[in-house]
């Protein structure tokens, strides 16, 4: 299969193109990004079906004649919110809908199997009583979450009006190796291993599951094989916690004391997202990976790869 791979130069699609490339040796990859390929170097020097494209996925004099070459495209363009710092608005519009209204344009006139369009739990109503399933409506109160809800919209009309081949794959917030230090899984390691204090909004109170990303990726090639075109599949992190039950885990995983949290005044919008997966498990797909170890991976790798002490 021949897969081009839009945003994989980021966190999820580093994760992504290396199990692929790990599991299917004969597949070709093509990662288009503006973002260097920098976690890929090696994979680049090693493997000849890895080919890496610096450009705009919105670029119409690339994007079109690159997904005539493919057989699938998966969409993991986008931006995520960060924990601490604000970002612009326009970002999130560029990044997440604008991105994808390009793939699936240069898309119309392309033969491909399947388009795959990575989204998010946070399109979903917050639900504090119940798991989120894939016919529960949208509610957004966030830019991002507007833009991810807008980009599946785009996506489902593209399919009736154009017949694209799209499945839809909703996912918990990701932590694991190369994750960006602005994200708060990577923000609470790095400040706990800098000495810091971990600050908590809304008494760390928000719940979310949390997914660790090699089984992101496991559910995305699983869907891109064995996805039904047409559908929404939630890939669900099972490890439902909130902020302040995270910030300790890590904490007690470093050996330190509870002394590092600090509660904020400040209020900061959150929301209580939890999905059932039982779509996907119906398909056939399994969950591999624990949460406790999982945890004590991604802290030993933030352990060797602190930004705060490269000299």
């Amino acid at each position: 299969m021949r897969i081009l791979v839009a945003g994989g130069s980021g966190f999820i699609g580093t994760h992504f193109i290396m199990h692929i490339l790990k599991i299917y040796p004969d597949y070709q990859i093509i990662n288009l990004d503006l973002k260097p390929d920098r976690n890929l170097k090696s994979i680049k020097k090693k493997n000849k079906n890895y080919t890496f494209m610096e450009a705009d996925v919105q670029d119409p004099k690339i994007t079109p004649s690159l997904i005539k070459k493919v057989d699938a495209v998966v969409n993991l363009c986008g931006e995520t919110e960060d924990y601490i710092s604000k970002q612009k608005e326009r970002v999130f519009i560029e990044r997440n809908f604008l991105t994808t209204y390009s793939l699936l344009e240069a898309a119309k006139t392309a033969h491909l199997r399947i388009f795959l369009q990575a989204s998010t739990a946070k399109v979903y109503v917050s639900n504090l009583e119940e798991k989120n399933i894939e016919s529960d409506p949208f509610f957004t109160t966030s830019i991002y979450a507007a833009t991810k809800a807008s980009a599946e919209l785009l996506c489902q009309a593209y399919l009736s009006k154009y017949n694209l081949p799209i499945v839809i794959a909703r996912a918990s917030s990701n932590f694991g190796p190369y994750q960006s230090p602005k994200k708060l899984f990577p923000f609470f390691i790095l400040s706990a291993l800098n000495k810091k204090r971990i600050p908590l909004y809304n008494n760390g109170l928000n719940v979310q599951g949390w997914l660790y990303v090699l089984e992101h990726v496991r559910a995305l090639d699983f869907l891109l094989h064995q996805g039904r075109i047409g559908q929404a599949y939630n890939i669900a992190g099972e490890n439902e916690l909130s902020d302040l039950e995270l910030a300790r885990l890590i904490i007690k995983e470093l050996g330190q004391k509870e002394d590092g949290i600090e509660y904020l005044d400040t209020a900061k919008e959150g929301l209580t997202n939890r999905l059932d997966a039982n779509k996907l498990y119906n398909l056939g797909f399994r969950p591999l990976y624990d949460f406790s170890s999982s945890l004590k991976a991604t802290v030993d790798w933030y352990k060797l790869n602190n930004p705060d002490k490269r000299s």
